[in-house]
């Protein structure tokens, strides 16, 4: 039937009975729905009631999916890409660093190795073999920058998680979706003893400048030949078999012999020095005997020898770092920090 309301809008209605009690049931507006198609719709809704479904309930279930859909769309509509949540994830973990350089490196490492793959996609979209690829330029060479990164990602996806999309959006982005970068891990190859890089103990790069400080203020004796190690980012016996004779202090240039080095074939190896260098090389320039001669080590022994390795060890143990790193840890550390904060990756090309 077709019932006029009191502002004048005519709907069609069917008055059914449901579950022993007599209701009306809208059919639709007039003249949008004509009588021929009022009466079909009459016609569904009465065939629907003898299959015992309640058109009125079932109305209201498809009301609630059509909101849902609707809030859904428009979240997805809104969504942020990998870059705009790590770059809000970043600006709320900033306050756990110790220094802003600490902050800064952090961001870094994203930055270099994950935005340039990923940055503009949703972070809703992107995949666990997504992250694995970015972790597998690391994974084989630098297994610990490796996991700091993936612990770093894992972090950005755990703020989108948790910060971003609250439990009422679950259909969006769900609670329960698995972290991509724990994922990741599961698919990278296992390392094998002859693969794996031997990593020394090593120091944080962000403790290179406390550790200097105190090596310097130090009056260890060989503490020169040990910032000169650290300053050039030399093997140990590089530093304790240098002679005079190798450095080029016009052209700023260390120059070590073919035949001293781990790998001959590869010819004399050439250090660029810095100033920093230069001055530890003046400073122990005024500790020679006379006469000299240019053959000398630059930091011999007590007796004019070559020094060991255990000595520049036991400066390290006697700063109170020993737990922390050893003398070839400081090249690790470099590694380290210029993979993090310098040189991006770089996929083979076969």
């Amino acid at each position: 039937m077709l019932v006029v309301a009191p502002n004048g809008s005519k709907n069609w209605i069917l008055r059914a009975t449901v579950s022993a009690k007599r209701i009306d049931i809208g059919i639709g507006g007039y003249p949008t729905i004509g009588l021929a198609l009022a009466r079909d719709l009459a016609t569904q809704v009465r065939q629907d009631i003898k299959k015992g479904i309640d058109p009125i309930a079932e109305k209201r279930k498809q009301s609630e999916a059509n909101k849902v859909e609707r809030q859904n769309q428009q979240i997805k509509d809104n969504r942020k890409t990998f870059a705009e949540v790590a770059r809000e994830a970043y600006k709320m973990k900033r306050h756990e660093w110790r220094s802003d350089k600490h902050g800064k490196q952090w961001w870094a490492t994203i930055e270099n190795h994950v935005i340039p793959h990923i940055g503009s996609n949703p972070i809703d979209e992107i995949t666990q073999t997504e992250i694995k690829e970015i972790l597998e330029l690391l994974w084989l060479n630098r297994p610990e920058t490796a996991q700091r990164l993936q612990q770093r990602i894992k972090f950005i996806f755990d703020y989108a998680q948790v910060a971003l999309y609250p439990k009422s959006n679950t259909n969006y982005y769900p609670q329960e979706r698995k972290n991509p970068a724990v994922m990741a891990v599961m698919l990278l190859p296992k390392i094998s003893k002859a693969e794996r890089v031997i990593e020394f103990r090593s120091l944080d790069y962000n403790e290179i400048n406390v550790f200097m400080q105190a090596l310097r203020a130090s009056t260890y004796h060989y503490k020169n030949a040990l910032e000169f190690l650290i300053l050039t980012c030399v093997r140990s016996g590089d530093v304790r078999g240098a002679k005079w004779n190798e450095i080029d202090f016009e052209k700023r240039m260390w120059t070590i012999p073919a035949d001293r080095l781990k790998i001959k074939s590869n010819g004399d190896h050439r250090v660029p020095l810095s100033e920093s260098a230069i001055q530890v090389l003046n400073k122990q320039q005024s500790t020679r005997q006379k006469p000299s001669n240019e053959n000398e080590y630059i930091f011999p022994n007590t007796k004019g020898g070559q020094i060991n390795d255990d000595a520049l060890n036991n400066i390290i143990r006697k700063l109170g770092y020993g737990a922390k790193t050893v003398v070839h840890g400081f090249r690790a550390c470099f590694k380290t920090w210029a993979t993090e904060t310098v040189i991006p990756p770089q996929k083979s090309i076969s």
